[in-house]
């Protein structure tokens, strides 16, 4: 019973300490980043370091996937070349699926996820939304050849690393998608020199 109190004394007190902090950051010039805010409330709930690992690549995984949908969209709407429009069709395509599968899956697990872009991939959409012509395509394939080959990494490692069982199978589960994502990009890439 102390114990059950014990703890929803502590999410109140977290929640109460997000909620003034999210008030207090609307007055300041500086945004409240969704990827801290999200590892933020995960590490306040969590007591298992290994469950905290867990939860920090669901959110890196997130941010990646919001990241290529939102680039992709752009991709289709900006780029001067069919494979350009094609690749970004399928990251939107592709990526679409994998938040949904796994949003779905942080909910079941009780694992906070962004739900809005962070300030890191809104820097590099703004970055590559200035990238015009051919300089847009060029750009977009790199973006999405470095994304591809760091989340490759990621998954690779949660694939092996994480404790929890279906968290592990379903990044098992996405690594041949992104290896198809990643040969796309790079054949997209070789034909723009």
């Amino acid at each position: 019973m102390t114990t059950l109190r014990h703890i929803k004394t502590t999410v109140f007190l977290i929640i109460c300490g997000l909620l003034i902090t999210v008030i207090s950051c609307q007055n300041s010039t500086k945004p409240v980043d969704a990827e801290k805010l999200a590892e933020d409330i995960n590490n306040a709930k969590m007591d298992n370091p290994k469950d905290e690992k867990d939860a920090l690549f669901m959110v890196k995984a997130a941010e990646m996937n919001d990241q290529d949908i939102r680039m992709g969209q752009l991709a289709q709407q900006r780029g001067m070349t069919n494979d350009v429009k094609a690749l970004g069709k399928m990251m939107e395509n592709d990526h679409s699926k994998a938040m949904t599968d796994l949003t779905a899956m942080a909910n079941r697990k009780y694992i906070n996820i962004p739900t809005v872009p962070t300030e890191d991939s809104k820097q590099a959409y703004n970055k590559l939304n200035e990238k015009t012509g051919i300089d847009f395509d060029k750009a977009y394939t790199a973006l999405v050849v470095n994304g591809h080959t760091d989340a490759i990494d990621l998954y690779e490692k949660a694939s092996s690393s994480c404790t929890d069982v279906e968290i592990k199978s379903w990044a098992q589960s996405m690594l041949p998608g992104l290896h198809t994502h990643l040969d796309q990009a790079m054949a997209a890439q070789q034909r723009l020199k």
